[in-house]
């Protein structure tokens, strides 16, 4: 009985951070895109969050996000953004208390804007927008900068 509890409690908590890392990416795909930068950018501090091709699908292994961490780093901090954090964004969602935790550490670092660096097969994405929702990170159709790319040494220079 015990350990049925406790297969239930681990169920429960990898459906739901399943249905929020959905929600998230949903979010992120609905934002308002916008030719300016969020009005407080350089004013504040911002989270990278990166999402990444799977070195392998079956077991899932992630790609690898930190070179590309390293890759980006400079040109925003060349920008004029305060990038103190970078994470994994399925790390981030991984469940809830751990998503609770990361989200208390933003309000502690007074972390105000994201951006959010996809990789897709050699085509990037870069999304910089406000942290304004305490559940998924985004609100619904919320503005937005955004570019994508194949050639991400042109992007970060744009």
């Amino acid at each position: 009985m015990r350990k049925l509890f406790c297969f239930m409690i681990l169920f429960s908590s990898s459906v739901e951070s399943f249905t929020q890392s959905e929600e998230v990416y949903a979010r992120l795909k609905g934002l308002t895109i916008q030719s300016n930068f969020p009005e407080n950018l350089l004013k504040t501090r911002s989270v990278v969050l990166y999402k990444v091709t799977p070195k392998k699908r079956n077991p899932h292994i992630r790609g690898d996000w930190q070179s590309l961490a390293k890759t980006i780093q400079p040109a925003l901090k060349k920008s004029g953004i305060d990038a103190v954090l970078h994470y994994y964004t399925e790390d981030v969602l991984s469940g809830t208390e751990s998503y609770n935790v990361i989200l208390d550490y933003f309000d502690d670092r007074d972390i105000k804007n994201a951006v959010f660096v996809e990789e897709n097969k050699d085509k990037f994405t870069i999304t910089i927008t406000d942290l304004q929702d305490r559940k998924f990170l985004l609100k619904e159709g919320q503005p937005a900068w955004q570019i994508k790319g194949k050639d991400l040494s042109n992007m970060l220079n744009t």
